[in-house]
Formats: structure tokens, C-alpha cells, sequence
């Protein structure tokens, strides 16, 4: 699963760091609604660590010259999320009990804040949702390479209408813990972890009038 973001961050990492995750992403989250009261979009801000922004350097410094340009950056954006498209973009946003589709992404941006690489990018939907619906979604990498959190200032907003939300921490169990500690030490990794990360991921309920 790792391939699919972080691939080549993997050398980056001391070979004696034996426990997931490995990455770490801070976001905020936008959810986008229309004046018809329905929800027709997710806009997310990802904040890497610093360790994923040096590889980028080395990686997408086309023209060598020791800082990543706006246009480098544009397209590591664009690059991550046409390697996530077939797998909803790390994004699981649930409507009454069923998974919201995705048309794709649009509104892509990316920069440098501080020494960590911004990516900011909005995720339409195949069709407007009513706001009124039970949903809510989770942001999160299956195989829990990448630890995925909101970051604590202003986590979740929305663009319109009566809308609010509750951001729920996850507590896994001791079990699913210990398996994290431990997964790159094992030989026969179990299928339980090709979906790890969904243990550790937080939840956002969305409530609106």
C-alpha cells in the first residue's frame, strides 16, 4: 500500500525502525455545500513531514537548483493523486452506510510552509449529497504507513449552510497496537493488516440542518 504515496520515501527511513506508521500527513478539511443544501465536494489540505520534503527536493528538483518551484511542486501534487485515484484518494466518505464516489480531483495546489511541502486539492462527487443525510468520513492510509491526523486549529470547516461536526480520536485496541509495533518484522505479514490504518483513523460525523 505504501507505493501508492510514499514509495520511494521508503530508503529514507533507518532500516532499524521496525514499527508503523512510518509518515506522517496533518490536514484540514473543507467540506463544500451549495445553496441547495447538498454537500458537493471535500477539500482537503495535507501537510507532510519534514522528512517526506527532502526526498521531494531530491526527487523533483528538475532544475537542480536546491529549492522545489511551484511548478515542481504542482506536479508532485498531481502525481500523488493520480497514484491514489483507484483507491478513493485515502478518502472514505460514507452516506447513510454506503460509500460516497468520486468524480475526481480538481483545484490542486501545492507549497512549501516552512520546510514541509503543502498539498491542497478538492474532491468532487459523481452527485450532490443532501447534507441532511447520516455522514461522515475518514481520511487514512489502509496499510498505515502514513499516520493521518487533522491537525488541532481549525480541523474541519464547511463552505456553506447549518453545519457542524464531531471529530472522534481513535482508541484501538491493544491487539491492533502491538500489530503496528511489529508488522515490518514479520515474515507472513497477516491480511488483517492491508486495512491497519482503519483502526487508527479519525472519524468525522457531519450534522446539518
Amino acid at each position: 500500500m505504501r507505493k501508492f504515496l510514499l514509495a520511494c520515501v521508503v530508503g529514507l527511513w533507518p532500516v532499524a525502525a521496525s514499527a508503523h506508521p512510518h509518515a506522517w500527513i496533518d490536514m484540514q478539511t473543507q467540506i463544500i455545500v451549495n445553496n441547495q443544501n447538498q454537500i458537493t465536494g471535500i477539500h482537503e489540505h495535507w501537510l507532510f513531514d519534514e522528512f517526506y520534503t527532502e526526498f521531494a527536493k531530491q526527487e523533483y528538483d528538475a532544475n537542480h537548483n536546491g529549492k522545489l518551484e511551484h511548478n515542481e511542486l504542482l506536479k508532485l501534487g498531481r502525481d500523488n493523486l493520480t497514484r491514489l485515484k483507484d483507491y478513493d484518494y485515502f478518502t472514505l466518505f460514507s452516506v447513510d452506510g454506503k460509500p460516497a464516489a468520486f468524480k475526481g480531483f480538481k483545484d490542486v495546489d501545492s507549497a512549501l510552509v516552512g520546510n514541509r511541502v503543502a498539498l491542497d486539492f478538492t474532491l468532487e462527487f459523481t452527485a450532490p449529497i443532501p447534507a441532511t443525510q447520516k455522514i461522515f468520513y475518514r481520511i487514512y492510509d489502509p496499510s498505515y504507513y502514513i499516520e493521518m491526523k487533522h491537525l488541532k486549529e481549525n480541523p474541519v470547516s464547511f463552505s456553506g449552510g447549518q453545519c457542524h461536526h464531531t471529530l472522534t480520536i481513535p482508541k484501538p485496541d491493544i491487539s491492533k497496537i502491538g500489530l503496528a509495533a511489529t508488522l515490518d518484522q514479520l515474515k507472513n505479514k497477516p491480511q488483517a493488516a492491508d486495512n491497519l490504518g482503519s483502526f487508527f483513523a479519525e472519524k468525522v460525523d457531519i450534522l446539518c440542518q
